[in-house]
């Protein structure tokens, strides 16, 4: 990958979920929000590296969590690219009071050496704030 490409956030960003819920369900990731608790995930894109920059933030951007790629993994969906899965952390958790049930997340990809940034984009599905 070069580092003049752009990162491209294109395709897919989910959160780790209960494995006890039927798959034909498609239960919502979590993310966590407690500052020692770690949220994984993964996503897929173009020109993605393990070390580039997650953030994964509410509308608001009173909830914020950052953490990077981990692993880069090939598999069975070559119109997609490989899987990058990822850690994130909570960076910043403001009250919100005015915050209905519904965490709706905006994603990024930074890459950090050349500093581009991937469009934002939205989990699929979006994910459950965990308590």
């Amino acid at each position: 990958m070069a580092d003049d490409q752009p990162t491209i956030l294109d395709h897919t960003v989910r959160f780790h979920r209960d494995h006890n819920v039927p798959v034909g369900d498609q239960p919502k990731g979590k993310l966590h929000h407690s500052q020692n608790a770690v949220t994984l995930g993964f996503l897929r894109g173009s020109n993605m590296a393990v070390g580039h920059t997650i953030k994964v933030y509410t509308s608001n951007q009173k909830k914020i969590w950052e953490g990077t790629i981990t692993q880069g993994v090939n598999d069975d969906w070559p119109d997609e690219g490989p899987a990058w899965f990822f850690d994130l952390r909570v960076k910043k958790w403001e009250s919100d009071p005015d915050e209905d049930d519904t965490i709706v997340v905006t994603v990024t990809v930074t890459n950090p050496t050349s500093g581009g940034t991937s469009p934002p984009t939205s989990a699929q599905p979006n994910p459950q704030d965990v308590p």
